[in-house]
């Protein structure tokens, strides 16, 4: 039995690679990995990136426009997970639910709609999320990188499932951790930090990435949909709901499936009267490999190949249709369409002031606050409480102080 099961072809359609914030592979490793492992199929699904994936190609002579790449014997498709919000589902806060889409075979030059979108979402998903921490960088004029964020990331979210945003104490965390000095006490920093701007997040409409995916010729599933879906109580609606908004499939063979969301997909997929076979695929979300997780297997199953075929019909479909100029979609020819360059406008619109009011806001980095004030025109109190030095408050009270109301500062032991 088990010599039947090293040799089953494998395919997984949801592994992360370094380019991920929370992953550590390079996508070399990770076709090792595969090869070694005997997967016919894999894809990298990097969080709201195409970064890795993209390198790769440019870097190994592949066009940015296929659906599918061959390398040494195995197959690559190009993807990503998206994370989209559905307006119209609430989650138990009373607010819009976050779903995590999978697109695969999407076009990734930079005409392609949903390229530009991420690139776009890639952007201000920095800005939130380390935005607070490049502020403090500059200001004190020390140097961060990509790894230290990421090693700092991977170890916190070890304590913390689904840490990502750099807020106050996060920051004060990650100085410590990187055993960074500034001269300030970690209660006068986080004081400061309490301050300051938090930039707004760019939230993509999972109806309009569904649109944006079938235009740049790509498939998109709903990922670990048990995770998805148990973030609202009107799971049958939200599934109702992406059928109708022309979602491909479900990643079923994943990590968290259980009976009860196998079994609701399953009906409504049953009742769907879509002119598209829906799509069915299987995926480890591995972030680096583990004792129990690698790439081909979930925690508890092998992702078979022969489980994913239809899908991966599909998608050398698109790649044929790709080798003789068509830019399709499953079944049909993706026309040009205005309205398509129009969201992702709407949507650059939107990162754009987001980014402006969030660089343009004011953070009272030590005595700027009474700076302004005095500009205003308007009384200034000045409070020794509030600067981390006698120096400092001396300062504040001699550049704010007027011939009409002169202070007298007194040095007492």
């Amino acid at each position: 039995m088990a010599n039947n099961t090293e040799k089953m072809l494998k395919a997984d359609m949801h592994i992360h690679s370094n380019a991920s914030f929370d992953a550590t592979y390079a996508i070399d490793k990770i076709i090792s990995i595969a090869n070694k492992n005997n997967v016919h199929t894999i894809s990298i699904t990097d969080h709201n990136t195409y970064s890795g994936i993209r390198s790769y190609c440019l870097e190994n002579g592949l066009s940015l426009f296929d659906a599918v790449h061959k390398i040494n014997g195995l197959y690559l498709i190009p993807g990503i997970e998206i994370t989209c919000v559905m307006p119209q589902i609430l989650n138990e806060y009373n607010c819009k639910t976050k779903f995590h889409l999978l697109v695969y075979g999407a076009r990734m030059d930079r005409y392609s709609p949903l390229a530009q979108l991420i690139k776009l979402k890639h952007q201000n998903d920095e800005l939130v999320d380390y935005g607070l921490l490049k502020i403090i960088s500059n200001k004190y004029k020390f140097k961060i990188t990509s790894n230290s964020i990421k090693n700092y990331v991977i170890q916190k979210r070890g304590e913390q499932i689904g840490f990502g945003r750099f807020g106050a104490q996060s920051v004060v965390d990650f100085l410590n951790f990187n055993n960074i000095q500034i001269g300030k006490s970690e209660r006068e920093l986080l004081k400061m930090l309490k301050k300051a701007p938090v930039a707004e997040r760019l939230e993509l409409d999972l109806e309009d990435v569904i649109k944006l995916t079938h235009a740049s010729g790509g498939i998109c599933v709903l990922a670990h949909p048990k995770k998805n879906l148990d973030r609202t109580e009107y799971k049958e609606q939200a599934i109702k709901q992406m059928l109708n908004m022309g979602i491909d499939g479900f990643e079923i063979i994943n990590n968290s499936m259980d009976q009860a969301t196998f079994e609701l997909i399953m009906k409504a997929c049953k009742q769907y009267k879509g002119k598209n076979k829906l799509l069915f695929t299987g995926g480890s979300d591995m972030h680096y490999e583990s004792a129990n997780l690698t790439v081909g297997s979930t925690y508890k199953n092998i992702i078979t190949k022969t489980s994913q075929q239809q899908f991966i019909d599909e998608v050398f479909a698109l790649e044929k249709a790709r080798m003789i100029g068509l830019l399709t979609h499953r079944d049909y020819k993706i026309p040009h369409e205005k309205a398509i360059e129009n969201m992702v406008k709407e949507y650059s619109k939107k990162a754009e002031m987001f980014e402006q009011n969030y660089m343009t806001a004011k953070f009272e980095f030590d005595g700027s606050k009474n700076e302004k004030l005095k500009k205003s025109g308007k009384k200034i109190i000045i409070n020794p409480q509030d600067y981390a030095s006698f120096d400092e408050y001396v300062k504040a009270t001699l550049s704010n102080s007027s011939s009409e109301n002169p202070l007298e500062i007194v040095k007492s032991k």
